[in-house]
């Protein structure tokens, strides 16, 4: 971006304007810039590049009278031009991973809560379902105790036939006492 001159330059003037207490007037710096030995072109290219385009300085009330720093250009004077810009790299890259980061805890919500909703849908319909088949299987052991009852009620009606016959019934007594007697 800067090449190692014109960063000893823009070093030199975030430098110059933090010690002068954030704010300059601009008839302060043609002759402090001449004695470093930087080049007029060089240092007001720099002054409109670390206001224009890094936004490091800016025209401190209505005129163009005031050269100040902002909040990052008093970091940047602070860490010097070439500091400045890795961290900027480094914040950006941070940003990226947590933006990469948020993406993925988002696309892990998501499936988490497909998950959760698919389960809040089975596990009702499940348990209605065990409770058909439950309710399923009683009414045929209930089908199964009333046909034994039926059974055991139409035997017990025999039985009651079969008693009548034998106290009613000549020739069946008479062969039961002839059995009896042959014993």
């Amino acid at each position: 971006m800067l090449n190692e001159k014109q960063k000893e330059i823009a070093d030199y003037l975030l430098k110059y304007l933090e010690q002068k207490g954030g704010k300059s007037s601009l008839d302060d710096y043609p002759s402090v810039m001449q004695n470093q030995g930087f080049d007029d072109f060089e240092w007001n290219f720099l002054k409109d590049f670390l206001r224009d385009q890094l936004g490091l300085v800016y025209y401190s009330g209505n005129t163009d009278y005031i050269l100040a720093l902002t909040r990052e250009g008093f970091r940047a004077a602070e860490v010097g031009i070439g500091r400045y810009f890795e961290l900027i790299e480094e914040e950006k890259e941070l940003e990226k991973i947590n933006l990469i980061s948020s993406i993925e805890g988002v696309k892990s919500s998501k499936k988490l809560s497909k998950i959760a909703i698919t389960v809040a849908i089975i596990v009702p319909l499940l348990s209605i379902g065990i409770n058909l088949w439950v309710q399923k299987v009683s009414d045929q052991k209930d089908v199964k105790n009333e046909s034994n009852i039926r059974i055991t009620k139409s035997d017990s009606t025999n039985m009651e036939k079969i008693k009548f016959h034998l106290k009613n019934d000549p020739q069946f007594l008479n062969d039961l006492k002839d059995l009896i007697k042959k014993k």
